[in-house]
C-alpha cells in the first residue's frame, strides 16, 4: 500500500522594507489625502467620458470624412450606477471629514 505523505506549510507575509510603522509620513499622507485624490480621480473620469471622448470621436470622424457616430458614455451605462456609487463614497467621506473636524475643534476647545 502507498504511504500517505502530509506536509504543512506556513506562510509569513512581511512588508518589503520591514517597516510596520502605521504612523509614518506615507501613512499620514494617505490617511489625510485619500478623499481629495478620490474626488480628483472622479473629476478626471467624468471629464474624459463626458467631454474628451465625444469631441475626439467627432474630430476623428472629420479627419477620416466618415459619418460621426454618437459617443455612448461608459459611466452612464447601467443606469448611472457608477455615479451613484462614487457619489455615495465622496458624500460619506465628506460627512465623516466634517465630523472629524468638529470633534477635533471640540477637543481643542476643552483643552484650552
Amino acid at each position: 500500500m502507498a504511504e500517505e505523505v502530509t506536509t504543512s506549510y506556513q506562510l509569513q507575509v512581511s512588508p518589503v522594507n520591514g517597516n510596520h510603522d502605521a504612523q509614518g509620513p506615507v501613512a499620514k499622507w494617505v490617511r489625510s489625502m485619500w478623499r481629495p485624490c478620490a474626488a480628483i480621480i472622479y473629476l478626471f473620469i467624468c471629464l474624459f467620458d463626458i467631454l474628451q471622448m465625444p469631441s475626439d470621436q467627432q474630430a476623428q470622424a472629420l479627419n477620416t470624412l466618415t459619418t460621426p457616430r454618437s459617443w455612448e458614455s461608459l459611466t452612464l451605462q447601467g443606469g448611472g450606477l457608477f455615479h451613484i456609487a462614487f457619489g455615495a463614497i465622496l458624500g460619506a467621506s465628506a460627512w465623516t471629514r466634517g465630523m472629524e473636524k468638529r470633534e477635533r475643534a471640540a477637543v481643542e476647545k476643552v483643552a484650552k
